[in-house]
């Protein structure tokens, strides 16, 4: 029981932390417009 509040509290804590410096999510128009594009200059999967 201690052992599963340790790591429920362990990562509220660095969800926290990561929410406050860089965030969790991506913005909405990136997202739209696709991630491999804007992230690596390429397309995953190219469809004809």
């Amino acid at each position: 029981m201690v052992t599963i509040l340790v790591a429920v509290v362990g990562s509220a804590i660095i969800g926290a932390l990561v929410r406050g410096t860089i965030g969790l999510r991506i913005a909405p128009e990136i997202e739209r417009q696709g991630l491999d594009i804007n992230q690596h200059g390429e397309e995953g999967y190219i469809t004809s």
